[in-house]
């Protein structure tokens, strides 16, 4: 083997080494895309959920309120 062989060799190599890494990051990136999708929809989905429920009490609160003024208004 010649000296150009074997340089060729080595960059053969080592562009087969580097692309296989590439592709692993690759598809580590896109499973952290897909999990932080889900990790915001998430936090999405129990903040609108918590909004909900926030209003349902002061919704409750403003009922509770009511009932108490018309029992003091109608003994």
């Amino acid at each position: 083997m010649g000296y150009d062989t074997l340089t060729f060799s080595f960059v053969n190599s080592t562009v087969n080494f580097v692309h296989g890494c590439v592709l692993h990051v690759y598809s580590q990136l896109l499973e952290a895309r897909q999990n932080f999708t889900a990790t915001s929809l998430s936090l999405l989905r129990n903040y609108r959920k918590r909004q909900q429920l926030t209003a349902l009490l002061k919704s409750l609160r403003t009922i509770k309120t009511l009932v108490s003024r018309l029992k003091l208004i109608n003994p």
